[in-house]
């Protein structure tokens, strides 16, 4: 083995130094590598390189090299040199890495070039052959290649969208060809339908090799949602290469609906307006509610909620102290960002009060009732009233009446005739919209004497209109009027005879007669001896 493998290599050496024969086979290896090189600057690298024939070589030597311009022409400004020079062992359909380097001379001109490689192989069988390889040569301008760039969310780096707030970061890599640091120029701009939200421009220097560049962009709280352009421009002399990406950028808060837990409701029961609210991030909400009645203000306020990743319904307290159709109109911000503007509407109904029952004498047995009755609502509501009247344990009337009540006071009359002198109870039952309202109360009515008036009672007036209703039952009109004769005329008499009387003369005061005294004067009582002692005598 050992003089088999010395006798090769001198049919190897001295085939080298034979010229080629013309008769020997020719056989083309294959490689889809590339070569850049920038003039006045070498480079190194490998290429990989196929055997695409049906020949095993036990043994493939490099022999010489020429390298041609786009047109064929030969030229010699290149110098070229391959790390080993034999390769033993090449199968068929085997694939090899050839280790080369390179130089490139000055004022070469770029363009495309072939280097043309030239190696001869000995088969397994013993035959001489000739292989050939050819291999593109790029003569850059420019010492960068640009070889990627890509733009991702720095908070979220798969996301496909950016949120207020977060920072996007275009990451770029760039090969220097050469051997030398250069300066590049990096800009980035973000536009959005022909503005500028955002530019910027620095220069880079890069070494030898692959580097790696970035820049961010911040994309600002109030910047609007919608989509974006992402350009990126990196540029050495008159090179430049772009890089550009739609981004679309959103406030990650939401307000999907506003809806109202009833249209109508009535006075003093709850009422509220639910909020959804989907969130991509943390935060507080702020909802700002104002609620009015016929553009007239009736209630406002402000609350904040916090919202987190997700969806959230939220509650909005709104105001039924008040009667009428109520208007709402909700508006959401999130820093400061408005997230919409809605408006809710509902009704807010009040049932009828009975607010008093009075009465007037208008006959010598008859009594009209005034049953005043507020309706809050600003519309017309129908009602019943239910009246029951009794004296000595007997029902005397019994019945109900239709109520139509306009909005504000309503004053609804009925007239009866009642027995004298005795004590009649009266029972007043309102009922409108489900609700009942209930009054009760007596009276009495003596005879009546030549002298009485009739006794009249009045309730509380107020500013808001009064609409009156009146009923009457149990008697006739000219009664009514006759006992109003009758009154008049016993006025008129009351008054001549106070105009007509005489007045009483007047006594002459006379002086009351004065006490008499005693002759003998007043008349004062002795006071009791004293009788001194010796301690008591008088001091010389």
């Amino acid at each position: 083995m050992r003089w088999s493998g010395i006798f090769l290599s001198l049919i190897m050496v001295i085939s080298l130094l034979l010229p080629l024969s013309s008769g020997m086979a020719i056989v083309s290896f294959t490689t889809s590598d590339v070569i850049k090189v920038f003039p006045g600057d070498y480079t190194y690298g490998y290429l990989r390189v196929q055997n695409p024939s049906s020949f095993d070589y036990k043994l493939i030597s490099f022999r010489n090299y020429w390298i041609t311009d786009s047109q064929g022409n030969s030229v010699d400004f290149f110098n070229f040199s391959l790390e080993e020079r034999n390769y033993g062992g090449w199968k068929s359909g085997d694939t090899r890495i050839v280790y080369y380097n390179i130089s490139c001379e000055k004022g070469v001109k770029p363009g495309l070039y072939t280097l043309h490689l030239r190696f001869l192989g000995t088969t397994v069988d013993g035959d001489l052959q000739i292989i050939n390889l050819q291999v593109r040569i790029y003569v850059v301008e420019s010492p960068v290649e640009f070889v990627y760039a890509k733009a991702y969310v720095k908070e979220r780096p798969y996301s496909p969208y950016a949120l207020n707030g977060e920072t996007i970061i275009v990451l770029a890599q760039v090969r220097n060809l050469g051997h030398k640091p250069i300066a590049l120029r990096e800009s980035v701009s973000f536009v959005k339908a022909g503005k500028v939200y955002f530019s910027k421009t620095t220069e880079k220097t890069v070494g030898a090799g692959v580097n790696v560049l970035t820049m961010e962009i911040p994309v600002g709280m109030k910047w609007p949602e919608g989509s974006y352009l992402l350009k990126y421009t990196l540029a050495y002399g008159n090179d430049t290469y772009t890089y550009a990406k739609e981004f679309s950028v959103r406030l990650g808060v939401r307000v999907v609906s506003v809806s109202i837990k009833s249209t109508e409701v009535e006075s003093g029961d709850k009422n509220v307006a639910y909020a959804t609210v989907t969130s991509e991030r943390e935060g507080n909400v702020e909802f700002y509610v104002k609620s009015t009645v016929e553009d007239t203000l009736v209630d406002s306020y402000r609350k904040v909620v916090t919202v987190s990743p997700g969806t959230t319904v939220f509650q909005l307290p709104l105001p039924t102290n008040v009667t009428g159709n109520v208007t709402v109109h909700i508006s959401a911000s999130f820093k400061g960002i408005s997230l919409g503007s809605f408006v809710l509407s509902y009704t807010v109904k009040s049932p009828p009060r009975l607010l008093n029952v009075t009465y007037d004498r208008v006959g010598k047995d008859e009594v009209e009732f005034r049953i005043l009755v507020l309706n809050p609502n600003s519309w017309t509501v129908n009602g019943t009233l239910q009246y029951r009247v009794s004296a000595g344990g007997e029902v005397l009337y019994k019945d109900s009446i239709a109520a139509v009540l306009k909005p504000g006071r309503n004053t609804l009359k009925l007239k009866l005739k009642l027995p004298l002198e005795e004590r009649v109870d009266y029972e007043f039952v309102l009922s409108a919209m489900g609700h009942a309202e209930k009054s009760t109360g007596y009276l009495y009515l003596p005879k009546p004497t030549p002298t009485a008036t009739s006794t009249t009672s009045t309730s509380t007036t107020s500013s808001v209109p009064s609409n009156t209703t009146t009923t009457q039952t149990g008697g006739t009109s000219h009664l009514g009027l006759f006992g109003v004769l009758l009154v008049v005329i016993l006025l008129v008499l009351a008054g001549v005879y106070f105009l007509t009387r005489e007045e009483p003369k007047k006594k002459r005061r006379q002086r009351p007669k004065p006490k008499r005294r005693s002759p003998l004067g007043r008349f004062k009582r002795p006071k009791p001896p004293r009788f001194l002692e010796n301690k008591e005598l008088p001091k010389k």
